[in-house]
């Protein structure tokens, strides 16, 4: 690429100075009867990349290469920095403020790429780089929400475990993996229909009711149901719904009742991301639509950890999809 570049623009390459790669550990970018520098590359801590000479006429773009190749940074990775101001690949040297003779400092900020970017096919693309770390962002994003959302503690999974006896819980969830397979629920909701409940019964050291737990299993659901959008739903489509859930033992003043004090319980801190979620974001990440088999079994596990609270929250709510894409 830098021989391409350098035959295009009438300029030369120094043989006795090519890149490590090529076979010296310094690269010399000269034109002919120009003035020529040596860039003396440091890190933002002030400690010494490489060092060559180059040509004014050089584009920050060669540089760059040259650094790649002297350093092992990839393009996309680097940010050349003189003088408090970020050089522009299109420019050349000259323009950014380079002088010649002498030798010149200037600073490499590397913008390490993220976990997705850097296992990316067309990784040197910058623009997939920045759309894959949106990607990346987002997902940091959502385990921040769910990291200071998930009940933990000995204490929070203590009141968690013992509001509900163990048996009792198992028969619920069971009722609510029926329930939503005949609604065509997506499984996504399910698991946040617990969330809910669990942070609500996490903050509560005394045992729940045995007759308020229907309420509030219809509370977290009337609050699912919302948060999903009413796009997906015909107006007053969620009260019918909720309603037929409940089969005659709660009215909808009683649930909207609990759904309030479940509400203020939880700040109104709703709508956080689950197991679940994560996993669907992974699957989608990394294309593995063809095996489908595999999601279901990595959902089916973490329906399992639903059923120990220890289990579900002990870990990270994206480590324990991770874990289960995995075992999948």
């Amino acid at each position: 690429a830098i021989l391409a570049e350098a035959a295009e623009e009438g300029r030369t390459i120094v043989a006795a100075a090519m890149p490590p790669a090529l076979g010296a550990p310094h690269a010399a970018l000269v034109a002919p009867r120009a003035p020529v520098l040596s860039l003396r590359v440091l890190s933002l801590s002030g400690t010494r990349l490489c060092e060559f000479r180059v040509g004014l006429q050089a584009k920050i773009s060669t540089v760059k290469q040259l650094i790649r190749y002297a350093c092992g940074i990839s393009p996309h990775e680097q940010r050349l920095v003189f003088a408090g101001k970020v050089w522009t690949d299109e420019r050349t040297l000259a323009e950014a403020g380079a002088h010649a003779p002498g030798t010149m400092e200037v600073h490499c900020v590397r913008t390490a790429p993220s976990s997705i970017a850097r296992s990316f096919v067309d990784a040197d693309s910058s623009v997939h780089a920045c759309a894959w770390d949106v990607v990346d962002s987002v997902l940091a994003s959502e385990h921040g929400v769910s990291e200071r959302c998930r009940p933990l503690g000995a204490e929070a999974l203590g009141n968690v475990a013992g509001a509900i006896h163990p048996q009792h819980r198992a028969e619920v969830i069971t009722w609510l993996v029926e329930a939503f397979t005949m609604l065509h629920f997506d499984r996504e909701v399910l698991h946040s229909v617990v969330l809910t409940i669990d942070r609500y019964l996490s903050s509560r050291p005394a045992p729940m009711p045995p007759g308020s737990v229907l309420g509030l299993l219809l509370a977290a659901i009337c609050i699912e149901m919302k948060l999903v959008g009413a796009r997906d739903f015909l107006e007053g489509h969620w009260q019918r719904v909720v309603l037929h859930i409940a089969n005659g033992h709660a009215d909808l003043s009683t649930i909207l009742q609990m759904e309030l004090e479940l509400l203020q319980a939880l700040s109104f801190r709703v709508g956080v991301p689950t197991p679940a979620s994560f996993l669907r974001q992974l699957w989608a990440t990394h294309e593995l639509g063809q095996a489908a088999g595999v999601a279901d079994l990595a959902l089916f596990l973490l329906l399992l950890c639903l059923f120990q609270p220890d289990i579900a929250y002990r870990h990270p709510h994206c480590l324990l999809a991770a874990g289960a894409l995995s075992a999948a």
